[in-house]
């Protein structure tokens, strides 16, 4: 039961949305300067890549940028000090669509927006308690600007929370601004270059890239990396409870299995001339069989009654500990059942047979 559950919180948190698109992407960075432009032409020569543009990846969520936001609408004036500390990120029209960030409501920034329009995450919008964000303005006092270190902005959408650090880690309020002023956006000046690639293609794509470079630029040294396993890197140690789980529940199973037909081969040739003199006294197969059935299904509703809520607790508070949480469903609870009883089904069926077909004169002769 617990590894089914722990399969499943894996298989959520590695398919579910965190926000942005990570799958099928890559970062390219090099160790001295080159032409970008160039590189970014030969790159979209190979054919597994589909988009190769300057910008600094998401993932992983290496450098933070923060401001403290100073006065904002409906702000509540119960406290002396009512700051908020909120992340920035620099967000060019381009960069939006590469992510393909989860509009909530109101707009994407374009390349044409005012440079005091952002957007705000939907946790920053929880925390300066907007129900209607749109259009709302506040004041952020930062040193990331070059020009005065407080900002006014308007909020021009909400885009849905980004999950790209440690499931366990709560999503950082974010500011996303299409402003050039902002240090950290200058990334267009970097050696760094965000890929796309077709899916399932990355070891080729991998390979061509690495040609590529070792042939263009041979004094340079590459490092590339896959977004999808960085980001997988964050359920590592699940994964490895899991691989242990899987182990050593497959070997109880095969235990229990063994134990079980044991214990039922036992009790039928213990039960030998009971069973012979219920069939003298017209007992059919089916009455022999569901006589053995119910005792066997009764051990498996008590071992149910005490494995499941057990399980169910420990499982619970496990599952806590992650911000985005699947849920224990009903299905495993019955799915654990049924095997069960198929192997009860079988094992006790089969040994039963066997003995309930013997001749009953020849039976009780023996004994």
């Amino acid at each position: 039961f617990c590894n089914i559950v722990i399969m499943k919180q894996i298989y959520f948190l590695q398919h579910t949305d965190i926000g942005i698109d990570y799958k099928n992407k890559a970062k390219i960075s090099l160790s001295s300067t080159v032409d970008t432009e160039v590189l970014k032409k030969q790159l979209q020569q190979i054919p597994e890549i589909t988009e190769a543009i300057n910008i600094y990846p998401l993932i992983p969520a290496s450098v933070r940028i923060g401001g403290k936001i100073l006065t904002w609408d409906d702000m509540p004036a119960t406290s002396a000090d009512n700051t908020q500390i909120i992340n920035f990120l620099g967000a060019t029209e381009t960069y939006l669509k590469f992510y393909n960030f989860r509009l909530l409501e109101g707009g994407l920034l374009t390349d044409n927006d005012l440079p005091d329009n952002a957007l705000i995450s939907e946790s920053g919008a929880k925390m300066l308690g907007w129900n209607q964000p749109i259009g709302k303005i506040f004041t952020v006092e930062h040193n990331y600007f070059a020009f005065d270190s407080t900002t006014t902005f308007r909020i021009k959408g909400v885009v849905k929370d980004i999950y790209i650090e440690s499931p366990t880690t709560p999503p950082m309020p974010v500011l996303l601004v299409n402003n050039d002023q902002i240090r950290y956006f200058r990334v267009n000046k970097s050696n760094v270059i965000s890929l796309t690639y077709q899916e399932g293609q990355w070891q080729h794509c991998k390979k061509r890239i690495e040609e590529l470079v070792k042939q263009a630029y041979p004094n340079v040294i590459l490092n590339l990396s896959n977004v999808e396993e960085v980001y997988n890197k964050h359920v590592k140690s699940e994964t490895a409870l899991l691989e242990l789980l899987g182990f050593v529940s497959i070997v109880c199973i095969i235990i229990s299995v063994f134990g079980f037909f044991s214990l039922v081969s036992l009790t039928c040739e213990e039960r030998q001339k009971e069973i012979a003199i219920r069939k003298i006294n017209g007992a059919s197969m089916q009455n022999i069989l569901w006589m053995y059935f119910k005792e066997y299904f009764l051990l498996l509703a008590i071992g149910a009654l005490i494995a499941f809520p057990a399980g169910y607790l420990i499982m619970k508070r496990w599952i806590e500990q992650y911000i985005q949480q699947t849920t224990i469903s009903a299905w495993i609870y019955l799915s654990i059942l049924l095997v069960l009883s198929g192997i009860i089904i079988l094992c006790v069926g089969w040994r039963v047979y066997q003995v309930a077909r013997l001749t009953p004169a020849e039976v009780v002769k023996a004994e």
